[in-house]
Order: structure tokens, then sequence, then C-alpha cells
């Protein structure tokens, strides 16, 4: 899901700067008293616009794929201990079935879930 955000967002960013640079081109050409409709072909605003997306786009991979978990990891999530919460995260699994490793398996085991008297 995250990959299709990217690249609707780099999509996005790239029509807006064209429709915008297009929309000041326009202004500038009437302004000069010429037609606005005799601009053909590939211009400065389709480039712009193109390079605009490009910028958003991986800056978008690298801010998002950058704060990810590493592939080899298992989220641990946070549990309730004596009253207090602890911290959850990513640990190394070690494991590449998708099990629970021993060591999450022994937290669940000494916590017993969450058995709250409700008040």
């Amino acid at each position: 899901m995250r990959r299709y955000l990217i690249m609707l967002s780099a999509l996005f960013v790239a029509i807006i700067v064209m429709t915008m640079i297009k929309s000041w081109q326009r202004r500038r050409a009437i302004a000069r008293g010429e037609d606005p409709e005799a601009i053909k072909g590939i211009t400065i605003a389709h480039l712009i616009g193109a390079f605009a997306g490009l910028v958003v786009f991986f800056l978008s991979v690298y801010l998002l794929e950058g704060t990810s978990s590493a592939p080899g990891t298992a989220y641990r999530p946070a549990m309730i201990t004596d009253g207090q919460i602890s911290s959850g995260g990513f640990e190394e699994s070690g494991q590449s079935d998708g099990t629970q490793s021993d060591v999450n398996k022994s937290d669940v085991n000494k916590s017993d879930g969450n058995k709250g008297d409700g008040g």
C-alpha cells in the first residue's frame, strides 16, 4: 500500500507543478500580447513537473522505506507486566518460517495476557 501512495503522490505533485507553470506561462503570454495557445510540444513546464515528481518519489521512498524494519525482524507488541507497560518494537527473529521466536513465546507465557480487574 505504501508504494502506491508514493507513486500517486509523485504523480499528483508532477501534475500540480506542471499546471502551475503552464498557468504562469499563459499569464505571461497574455501580458506580452502573444497567443497562449501557440505553445506546442514539450515545454520547460513539462520538464520541471517531471523533475518535481521524481524528487517527491525519491524523497518518499527514502523517508518511508528508510524508517521501516529490516526483513529479518519480528514485531514484539507492547505488554502490560506487573501494572507497567513495556515498550514494543522489532527484534531479530532468527527464524524465516514466520513463527514466534522462543523469546516471544516465553514473554507471552509469563504474562498470561492482560488479566485486568476491570477498573
